[in-house]
C-alpha cells in the first residue's frame, strides 16, 4: 500500500504486476491488498548516489504471463487481479497515482533524519 522502496540496488526494470492465476484474487485479498491501489512506478530510491538505478519497463517490451498452476482447475480463465494501465495495454489511468509522501498529513524525510528530526517535523 506504500511507494515501492529501493536502496543498493542496479539495474532494476521496474512494470506494474502482469501474472495471472487461479487463486491470485483469494490471495491478494488474504494478504490485504487492494487491487485497486497499485503505486508499483512511485519507486523512492535510497541509494546515496545519482545513478539511475531502476528504469521502467518500456510498455512495448511488455506482456502478460497467464500461468496454470497444479492442482487447481485450469478450465476457467485465468483474469489479471491488478489493472494495468492503458499504455501497458490496460484499463486504467496512464494518470500517475499518488505518492504515500504526497498524501495529506504525510512529511517527506529520508534516513538520514533523525529521530529529533522526525519529532520537530510532527510539533
Amino acid at each position: 500500500m506504500n511507494d515501492p522502496v529501493i536502496e543498493a540496488s542496479s539495474g532494476l526494470r521496474i512494470a506494474p504486476f502482469n501474472v495471472a492465476y487461479h487463486g491470485l484474487e483469494e490471495q491478494a485479498r488474504a494478504a490485504k491488498l487492494d487491487p485497486a491501489v497499485n503505486k508499483w512506478e512511485l519507486v523512492f530510491d535510497f541509494s546515496a548516489n545519482s545513478d539511475a538505478h531502476f528504469a521502467l519497463v518500456d510498455p512495448a517490451d511488455f506482456h502478460t504471463i497467464k500461468q496454470a498452476v497444479p492442482g487447481f482447475d485450469d478450465t476457467e480463465e485465468q483474469q489479471l487481479v491488478f489493472g494495468l494501465p492503458a499504455r501497458y495495454g490496460g484499463q486504467l489511468s496512464d494518470a500517475r497515482p499518488e505518492s504515500s509522501a504526497e498524501n495529506d498529513g504525510m512529511q517527506k524525510f529520508d534516513i538520514t533524519n533523525t529521530t529529533q528530526d522526525v519529532a520537530a517535523l510532527k510539533a
